[in-house]
């Protein structure tokens, strides 16, 4: 709704009593003796009608529409969209003016208390014991754990193998070369070649594929396909650091 300053000015200051346009709710500005304000009914006749909380926020709406000379006034100091207000009264969330009340955060339009609600990407829930979101859905992390966007029950785990969450205590979680992740039992291991966990004491890696008890055995010229790292029915592809996995041409799917 864009202000028209004019026109509203015009009317709040006039000497007779001036009514808000769309509005039954009369605000006689000079005129003290005469309050609450009162409506119109049938012409010149008037009555006296009580300022219910409706019609005082609709004032305070149509007072923030002021401004002068383009710029804002000094108790409407801030401004929503091209649109002056009072933060005192009001909150401006993402261009959209509402009433203040005990709001004090935006979640994307709409105001709201964080001591009752929260948001979770853009979703508004009420808040509860809930102090994290996982996506648009409000947890507490004392019980849960959220991993990759997915809610589990916390118990004993403190950490997240993909969308699994597990106790590195008892657990390895190990990430291969094409991203993917692989969650095993850790026992006495404590690094990864590839999906695979090992202990390097006793193995070495060679061009994160295959491991070797032998701890010199990684030749420069090591085939890191040789240990078949890729998927069935896939192009493995050595390097001189690691290797790739690709689709065969005319199929897609997950290589590695």
């Amino acid at each position: 709704m864009k202000a028209q300053p004019s026109k509203i000015l015009h009317e709040l200051f006039s000497l007779r009593l001036g009514c808000f346009p769309d509005r039954d709710a009369c605000f006689p500005m000079m005129r003290p003796s005469v309050w609450p304000p009162i409506r119109r009914i049938n012409g010149c006749k008037w009555k006296r009608n009580r300022l219910t909380f409706p019609r005082l926020s609709a004032l305070l709406v149509a007072l923030q529409l002021v401004a002068v000379d383009g710029q804002c006034t000094s108790s409407n100091s801030a401004k929503c969209g091209s649109t002056c207000y009072n933060p005192t009264f009001s909150i401006c969330c993402n261009n959209v003016l509402s009433s203040k009340g005990s709001n004090t955060d935006c979640c994307n339009t709409v105001p709201y208390s964080s001591t009752f609600s929260i948001c979770c990407n853009n979703v508004l829930s009420s808040k509860g014991s809930n102090s994290a979101c996982c996506d648009t859905v409000p947890y507490n992390p004392t019980f849960s754990i959220c991993c990759n966007n997915v809610l589990s029950s916390k118990g004993s785990n403190s950490a997240c193998c993909g969308t699994i969450p597990y106790n590195p205590t008892f657990s390895i979680c190990c990430t291969g070369v094409g991203g993917g992740t692989q969650l095993s039992s850790s026992g006495s291991n404590t690094a990864c070649c590839h999906l695979t966990p090992y202990n390097p004491t006793f193995n070495k890696c060679c061009k994160m594929a295959c491991l070797s008890s032998s701890i010199g055995s990684c030749a420069s010229n090591f085939d890191a396909c040789s240990c078949g790292p890729c998927a069935s029915n896939t192009v493995c592809t050595s390097n001189s650091a690691s290797f790739t996995c690709a689709c065969p041409a005319g199929s897609s799917g997950q290589p590695y």
